[in-house]
């Protein structure tokens, strides 16, 4: 564990708001930087307490109507946390503050509305956090506390059954029937059941949250359980796994966790961020797309992006006006709804060997 007071004020602000940054989403109230409001700000401010020269990195709003005067303050040195009645112990309602050097080595524990630690608890009502996605958070924030990386370790396999999907063994023979029963549509009820044999099952503990992706002699498959969501990393003709890899809580939803196979990379957008993973060990590989301004991170989040070689193709219904597909390029996508404002979804090289992301800067290379 890296000395926490012996790291400059500008690593420390960085190693806070990193994890933060990246579980931020529209789904929950939590406020960074610049975009606090000022109302809230002052509010939570005067329920924690917080010392007027501390500065607000972040702040969380736990109340239903708004007026954040409880939720957490994520200032400098400590976080500054009130609870209002919904937290079960009423020795941790009210104002509680935890130092940073302290909080990276707390447990914690899900409580109904709350997460509980030695000493306190934080509550979630009205927070758009679940316990589960805050205690993520926590989890994200410690790991970067200690080390300055907020991306997990490769988690253990989940007691569940998740059944593969069925492969086609056999030709599809037209059938005599037709679907739905009792109405004459002529409609073949071979195609809606085809003849399909079961290749193999995969005990993974969770539900499927999107569509497999499949590319060379793998299955990538996004899935929910107990514990989170995950992405799974398994070998086509078996079933096996190879891999699985916690994903950070950023309201994933199966709109917005397509899984993208390219240059040997597993890509997955969530929270106005690409997250990268090695195709067959599941490792993280960064994207720094922190440069790159709110408006366009949030056009990240609306992508649809498929990759297929030798041309990358993309669709998404509410920005899509111009696409540029050009074999071995970047693609370019211009919002359609407003001239004025020119955003560029994240396009996958299909052929070359980096990726790169089309801003309204210009182009960044940010894997290579």
């Amino acid at each position: 564990m890296d000395d926490w007071s012996s790291l400059l004020p500008r690593e420390r602000l960085s190693r806070i708001r990193t994890p933060l940054a990246r579980l931020r989403t529209e789904a929950n109230n939590l406020f960074l930087d610049q975009d606090i409001p000022a109302t809230k700000l002052a509010n939570l401010r005067a329920s924690t307490q917080m010392p007027p020269a501390e500065r607000a990195i972040a702040l969380l709003d736990a109340t239903v109507f708004g007026s954040a005067k409880h939720g957490v303050l994520f200032g400098e040195h400590a976080l500054y946390i009130h609870n209002s009645w919904t937290v079960a112990s009423s020795q941790h309602r009210g104002r509680i503050v935890v130092p940073y050097d302290q909080l990276a080595t707390m447990t914690f524990e899900k409580g109904w509305l709350e997460i509980r630690f030695p000493g306190g608890a934080i509550e979630t009502a009205g927070s758009g956090f679940s316990t589960v996605q805050m205690l993520a958070l926590l989890d994200a924030l410690q790991r970067s506390i200690r080390t300055g990386s907020d991306v997990d370790d490769p988690v253990g396999e989940h007691a569940g059954v998740f059944i593969a999907p069925h492969l086609v063994s056999a030709p599809h023979r037209p059938s005599d029937d037709v679907w739905p029963q009792g109405i004459a549509t002529g409609a073949d009820a071979s195609i809606v059941t085809p003849p399909l044999v079961r290749r193999w099952e995969c005990e993974i503990g969770g539900a499927i949250r999107s569509s497999p992706a499949i590319a060379r002699d793998f299955v990538i498959v996004v899935v929910t359980a107990s514990s989170g969501t995950q992405l799974v990393g398994l070998e086509l003709t078996t079933g096996r796994r190879f891999w699985q890899r916690e994903l950070p809580m950023l309201h994933w939803t199966p709109a917005r966790s397509r899984v993208v196979i390219a240059c040997e990379l597993v890509f997955i957008c969530g929270g106005g961020y690409w997250h990268a993973f090695d195709l067959e060990t599941g490792a993280p590989r960064k994207i720094d797309t922190a440069a790159l301004g709110r408006d366009v991170r949030d056009q990240l989040v609306l992508a649809d992006v498929a990759v297929c070689d030798p041309a990358s193709y993309a669709a998404d219904p509410a920005a899509l006006a111009h696409a540029s597909v050009t074999p071995g390029t970047a693609l370019q996508l211009i919002a359609a709804n407003d001239r004025r404002r020119v955003f560029a979804t994240p396009g996958l090289q299909a052929r070359a060997p980096s990726i790169r992301i089309i801003d309204h800067r210009g182009t960044h290379d940010v894997v290579g």
